[in-house]
């Protein structure tokens, strides 16, 4: 449950992103969200989740070299969002995916978080926004186990993986032909099916989702009453209700609850109190008068939540979704936390169908009920407080039902970056019928034309674009500019942190030898060549100065110095490959990253102008990754993955260097040695 001050049964959404303990390495993040704010996701979200020690600070390098490492390691992180949200814009090293629903709304909130060992599934009503992770009051519940644990534990995870593949269709992702930037997440969602294939089938804590596909919310609640005493005692908290309050409440009563004995109904809105002028405004519809809605055997409370302080100020406006049936007789029902509103769309009963998760736990009398009706009491107040007050019913507008915000038309499919021979090019990809004009657009003020309708020949189209590159694109369609969401092909695509891009040997010397995290040694670094930029002579300052370690040895001694360390540094690079890699990402960013092999011969390249002493340093580098052993543990990469990845990498460095003319014939027999030890 989200937090409240001065009670231990309420915590922080936000602490649920943080890593338990042996957990093993992030394997991946999938949320889906009705509403949706980037930078929430971004610097609250995936920082927890990825153990950032850095605060987010755009400024600050070293955060941005922290988060840089780890997305780049990361094979995945993406987010569904409803195509009603139009705030898409972010770091490209996670993707967006919205989901376009004609007759219903994205409407569930689930956050999947992967690690190595662990899962924790969070379902509720929370979306990822700063009012749904710090304001609201909502209510949500963590399913968490390692995989190991999974069949021993009371939640069965089945139908997870159904329905976030049915909600992926709505984001045009298909896993059957799947297109280059969708790899990532169906990836992902195959990885996470295995790991949980041994859920506990037979718990009883289970989904209750409801889609186009699924049978609606009345319907699955009355299977958990079969052979049972129907409930009567309902009990509804909902932000938002049916707008005609003479449709969906008696509808849902009478296929729950039993014709003849009597029936407890009791709502739980958001109100305001205004003690000022003794009135109470509830956001709901007025059911005080069953008589007019009900049968005679209703009976009908309000326990209202709380909205607003003393002052009659907006404190937290209750979210909450939460629904409770229980048959007094027996002392059993059911308990229903997550995203659907008590509206149609919500339940599934009426013309729009929204995509919803929820969370059933059953109980029968005795702890288990008790626990979980305190956590149901503890959002509520007394109804006694409503005592002497005037109460006046405004039922709030559901979000979902609400008219749809103008949006792209379904042929728009996909829009991705990709990068050949250093120029950039997005690709456009349409389904269906192109059916009315439009204008594509590279800025938001529809300034910079990129293409139009007419130059669409096709159901794919690649074009150059120059200059920077955007998370988005935007459509200008009957008069409107709509944002087009743009995800990359691959993160080779992306240049690293402007700290990262022009590291020289030394600085690779420096991170290399250092057993501090990479942003700290990046830290120092820049902290250095400002000092030696203060310190140079005003006439000559303009750039940093470009530190040649060779440039300060004239001997032989201080040569074998700096061939010592630039040893070291191979082992370094050696001991890095030989940890257990978990996915092709690091594996990447150990061989092409910004620190990575590539550039370990970049630099040395740049700084040793002797070819012969080139060569013998790559050659040396050559033996340093064929003497390499990688460790396999459960989950990581195969040796042979890892051993093939150096393998093809020693070929690559030996076909570019290892076959010039050397001039000395003893360096020459060295070299010709290397090539056949390398070749074995």
């Amino acid at each position: 449950m989200s937090s409240r001050p001065k009670n231990e049964d309420f915590q922080r959404v936000l602490d649920l992103w943080m890593a338990p303990e042996d957990c093993g390495e992030p394997i991946g993040v999938f949320c889906t969200t009705y509403s949706f704010q980037p930078f929430i996701f971004e610097e609250e979200c995936l920082s927890r989740y990825l153990s950032l020690k850095n605060k987010y600070d755009k400024e600050n390098v070293a955060f941005l070299i922290e988060r840089e490492e780890a997305l780049c390691k990361l094979p995945f992180a993406g987010v569904v969002v409803d195509q009603h949200c139009k705030e898409l814009s972010r770091n490209l090293r996670w993707d967006i995916l919205p989901a376009r629903i004609k007759n219903g709304a994205m409407h569930s909130k689930i956050f999947v978080l992967a690690w190595q060992n662990y899962i924790r599934v969070i379902v509720g009503s929370a979306n990822l926004t700063e009012d749904g992770m710090r304001l609201n009051q909502e209510v949500i519940t963590s399913l968490e186990s390692s995989y190991e644990e999974l069949p021993n534990q009371d939640f069965n995870l089945s139908g997870l993986i159904p329905h976030l593949k049915s909600i992926l269709k709505t984001a045009n992702v298909s896993f059957e032909e799947t297109s280059p930037p969708h790899s990532r997440v169906v990836e992902f969602i195959n990885t996470i099916e295995e790991k949980i294939k041994n859920t506990n089938k037979n718990a009883s804590t289970k989904f209750l989702f409801i889609s186009p596909e699924d049978t609606d919310f009345p319907t699955q609640v009355a299977e958990q009453f079969e052979g049972k005493r129907k409930p009567d005692n309902l009990i509804f908290t909902s932000p938002f209700f049916d707008e005609n309050e003479n449709l969906l409440i008696p509808e849902l009563v009478s296929r729950l609850t039993p014709s003849s004995s009597e029936v407890w109904l009791t709502i739980t809105p958001g109100c305001e109190i205004d003690l000022v002028n003794s009135s109470c405004n509830l956001k709901c519809p007025d059911w005080s008068d069953s008589t007019n809605t009900f049968p005679s055997n209703y009976e009908v409370y309000y326990n209202p939540i709380e909205e607003l302080d003393e002052k009659g100020e907006s404190q937290r406006p209750i979210h909450a979704k939460a629904y409770w049936f229980e048959n007094h007789g027996t002392g059993s029902g059911v308990y229903i936390i997550g995203s659907s509103n008590l509206t149609p769309s919500g339940w599934g009963v009426g013309g729009r169908n929204n995509f919803e998760a929820n969370v059933l736990f059953p109980f029968e009398k005795g702890t288990k009920r008790k626990l979980l009706k305190s956590r149901y009491d503890q959002l509520s107040l007394d109804d006694s407080q409503l005592n002497g007050l005037k109460l006046s019913f405004k039922p709030e507008m559901d979000e979902s039902s609400s008219e749809k915000t103008f949006s792209l038309p379904d042929y728009f499919n996909l829009a991705w970056l990709t990068i050949v021979n250093e120029d950039y090019y997005i690709n456009l990809r349409f389904e269906g019928d192109i059916d009315e004009s439009w204008e594509i657009f590279l800025d938001e003020e529809g300034k910079n034309l990129f293409l139009s309708k007419n130059e669409v020949s096709g159901k794919t189209l690649k074009k150059k674009i120059e200059g920077g590159v955007s998370s988005s694109i935007w459509v200008k369609i009957e008069g409107q500019l709509l944002e087009w969401s743009v995800i990359i092909e691959s993160s080779d695509v992306l240049l690293p942190p402007e700290a990262l891009r022009d590291l020289n040997l030394d600085d690779l010397l420096h991170i290399y030898l250092s057993n501090r995290p990479l942003h700290e040694v990046i830290q120092t670094i820049i902290k250095k060549k400002i000092e030696q930029e203060e310190k140079k002579d005003p006439k000559q300052q303009g750039g940093t100065e470009t530190i040649d370690p060779h440039a300060r040895f004239r001997d032989s001694k201080s040569y074998l110095k700096q061939c010592r360390k630039i040893s070291a540094l191979f082992n370094s690079l050696k001991e890095r490959f030989e940890k257990p890699i978990f996915h092709k990402n690091t594996l990447n960013w150990l061989d092409s990253g910004p620190i990575g092999v590539d550039k370990i011969v970049e630099s040395i390249s740049k700084v040793v102008q002797d070819q012969d002493a080139l060569i013998f340093y790559l050659a040396e580098l050559c033996l340093e990754l064929d003497r390499i052993s990688p460790e396999q543990v459960e989950g990581s990469l195969s040796k042979n993955v890892v051993k093939n990845y150096l393998i093809n990498k020693v070929n690559e460095i030996k076909s570019k260097y290892l076959e010039e003319e050397i001039k000395t014939n003893t360096l020459s027999e060295y070299i010709s040695d290397v090539k056949i030890r390398i070749s074995k």
